[in-house]
């Protein structure tokens, strides 16, 4: 489903898989890939893959409706795993169009942690609601537990890693969506 998406969308942009690799600066095999849901691209790749093509990697998850309230039940998320790193996440409002920000159920396995530093645009909000969360925002380490919460700007070098035993899931919202 991802795949095909990712294909639409690139397709429509006319864009060959060439173009889109020489944009993103990744092979076309991987791309092909990726369309052909034979690979499942990290968090990281598919926001560059995304930021080429000029959307965000919630439409690649979101029906297409013109609604003013958007009710979602648990069983309706559609999850993003990145087995690699441990990492799933649940987007929780990308039907809504022209959103001002995206809601993220995330999950993070035992060991599991992000691919480096990030810094965007905007600004986060996050709440823990069981496990442990070690958060690096800055240089600084905070160590979350259920119920603590963090709010930062998004341009501060931040990474997360669940140093387990047990499974943490935490509620993230971040504006502006960048999913």
């Amino acid at each position: 489903m991802l795949g095909k998406r990712l294909k639409q969308a690139r397709r429509a942009r006319g864009f060959s898989l060439e173009e889109l690799a020489r944009r993103t600066g990744f092979s076309k095999s991987f791309l092909s890939q990726i369309e052909n849901d034979k690979n499942s691209p990290s968090i990281a790749s598919l926001k560059k893959i995304t930021q080429a093509l000029g959307v965000s990697i919630g439409e690649m998850f979101a029906d297409n409706r013109d609604e003013q309230v958007y009710f979602l039940k648990k069983a309706d998320r559609v999850p993003y795993e990145v087995v690699k790193d441990k990492v799933i996440f649940e987007f929780g409002a990308s039907k809504v169009p022209n959103r001002k920000m995206e809601v993220i159920f995330f999950t993070l396995l035992p060991g599991g942690e992000s691919e480096g530093e990030y810094t965007h645009e905007g600004e986060e909000f996050g709440t823990v609601l069981e496990g442990t969360l070690v958060f690096e925002l800055g240089g600084r380490e905070y160590r979350m537990e259920p119920g603590d919460s963090i709010y930062f700007t998004s341009s501060i070098p931040h990474r997360w890693r669940n140093p387990g035993p047990d499974v943490m899931r935490a509620i993230w919202v971040v504006t502006p969506p960048s999913f």
